[in-house]
């Protein structure tokens, strides 16, 4: 099982080739996109991990709030025109 494992992941990139090449040759071409969505969503990140240099959901939470321009974009006082 743990040489398995190691194959799959030391030959990560020529097992998408040929699983890519595979569903073209065999002419399934919703198949071929099916498997590049999947592919390129594996590498994408659901949030941004470093903003101004801070990481962490804290210390990003903590960088926002300390910028006096932001607190006051979203104040709960009236603006008086």
């Amino acid at each position: 099982m743990k040489h398995a494992l190691r194959y799959c992941k030391q030959h990560e990139d020529m097992l998408r080739a040929d699983a890519l090449a595979n569903s073209l040759s065999c002419k399934q071409h919703d198949k071929f996109w099916k498997l590049v969505n999947n592919f390129n969503n594996v590498k994408a990140t659901k949030f941004v991990q470093v903003i101004d240099g801070c990481t962490g959901e804290e210390a990003i939470a903590e960088r926002w709030r300390a910028r006096s321009v932001y607190i006051n974009l979203y104040s709960s006082t009236c603006d008086s025109k």
